[in-house]
């Protein structure tokens, strides 16, 4: 059986304008999360659906909110480091780029409340009363316990409005039959001209807020024409995966069209999911998604917070024909991407593969992949296959450092959604875009 690599090494590219050089990602996650931790969501304050950045200068604060699955609060506390754009730890004390002490506690708390499954939540906001940012660029927040246990790692940015990127699809480079997607970005200085920015400038892109898909381009410079307009890299493609699948448990009451059937089986609840298939094979068929994201949700809650949503053992079952010779995971932005405890076992007698994960109600986006034995690749091309028309969103990182500094400022970020993704939620308005979403999921599977 043949698996097709996921992850592309790009080749140094020449051209007569600009140059730029391909180098891979840090092979070390910064991100993670301790087996005590259940749900995690980390985002812009107003927008739970999208990726924790925000403006350095804007008042809109980053929320990081995450349960830990006990009945006793604990004397949590956190640091906060200034990263490099290749995420090492910058190599500068935190009284240059914050303003406020290093370690700080995390002093909002709350305890659930008639759900079968005990937790306590936290909540933080950045920047707060205790913790100002001085510098943009990348951070990386760690969270310890009350015996200094790290418990949670979690990777954020701050950028200026130094230039703006337009990020969008180049059509040209584009790879219909190979399910490539090509990416373009265009740079338009502001605040910074063209002779400030020199050939100091480093860009970094990524898909659907996946930190294992990001790609670098660095040492750029022009022959003096087009200045930093205009930057492109043709060979810049990413695999254009395929919608994602995805389940709905905002009620724990009655099945939702993905869900099978739900038992309570003291002391927990029970999901059982329809059986999945492959569609490596299959025709695209387009569908709205999160982009592989997540959405905590109870249906009955009447809490703002939502502590009364409850967890539940969600069971996956993907059919196939035969094992592969190699290990298959669920996988999304729900387990941070990571291929750690969502390995799915291969049942003989039924002829599918299993897994049973415990996350919290709401909805979900996930698919399947594959990892070869003693191989850090993962594939995707069996379990889901890969098509250029489908949706995906593209987050574009220019950083810069300007002579005599020792620090990647972030001086661009831009955006680019290829499909029909889902960014806001208003929960007080009754016809919200979340209910538009699943309404035509429902009609589109055939359940109305």
């Amino acid at each position: 059986m043949r698996f097709f690599v996921f992850l592309i090494l790009l080749p140094i590219i020449q051209t007569t304008a600009i140059e730029a050089q391909i180098v891979s990602q840090p092979t070390v996650s910064s991100e993670f999360h301790h087996s005590s931790i259940g749900n995690v969501v980390f985002h812009p304050l107003e927008s739970p659906l999208s990726f924790p950045a925000t403006n350095l200068y804007d008042s809109q604060s980053l929320l990081l909110q995450f349960d830990i699955l006990t009945t006793e609060a604990d004397a949590l506390h956190y640091h906060i480091d200034l990263c490099q754009a290749d995420w090492t730890i910058a190599n500068l004390d935190y009284s240059e780029y914050i303003v406020g002490f290093y370690d700080n506690s995390i002093d909002a708390y709350s305890t659930s409340f008639n759900t079968t499954v005990d937790y306590i939540q936290y909540r933080l906001l950045l920047p707060n009363e205790e913790l100002r940012f001085k510098l943009s660029g990348n951070y990386l927040i760690t969270v310890f316990n009350s015996k200094d246990e790290i418990i949670l790692k979690r990777r954020f940015v701050l950028y200026e409005s130094g230039v703006d990127l337009i990020v969008s699809l180049d059509k040209l480079s584009a790879e219909p039959y190979s399910g490539n997607q090509a990416i373009e970005v265009k740079v338009n200085p502001q605040s910074l001209s063209y002779s400030q920015l020199g050939g100091n400038m480093k860009l970094a892109v990524m898909q659907n807020a996946n930190w294992n898909s990001l790609r670098y381009l660095e040492n750029y410079y022009t022959d003096g024409q087009l200045g930093f307009q205009y930057i492109s890299h043709k060979e810049l493609k990413f695999e254009g995966l395929n919608e994602f699948r995805f389940f709905d448990t905002k009620s724990l009451r009655t099945p939702s069209s993905r869900v099978e059937s739900i038992e309570y089986r003291p002391p927990f609840y029970n999901v059982y999911l329809r059986p999945d298939g492959l569609r490596g094979q299959e025709l695209f068929f387009s569908k709205v998604d999160f982009d592989g994201n997540f959405y905590i949700w109870n249906q009955e809650s009447h809490d703002d917070e939502m502590l009364d949503a409850d967890y539940a053992w969600v069971h996956f079952t993907l059919e196939t024909d035969y094992p592969f010779p190699a290990e298959v995971y669920v996988d999304g932005s729900f387990c941070l991407w990571q291929l750690n405890g969502n390995n799915m076992i291969y049942n003989s007698e039924k002829g599918v593969y299993e897994l049973s994960l415990l996350l919290k109600q709401g909805i979900y986006n996930y698919r399947y992949v594959t990892k070869e034995y003693n191989d850090q690749l993962v594939y995707s091309d069996i379990t889901e296959g890969h098509h250029y028309e489908t949706g995906n969103s593209y987050q574009a990182f220019l950083y810069y450092r300007q002579p005599g500094e020792w620090n990647d400022r972030l001086v661009g970020y831009g955006l680019l959604s290829t499909g029909m993704e889902i960014k806001e939620y208003d929960k007080n308005e009754d016809n919200n875009l979340l209910k538009q979403i699943f309404d035509q999921k429902r009609k589109q599977e055939g359940f109305e």
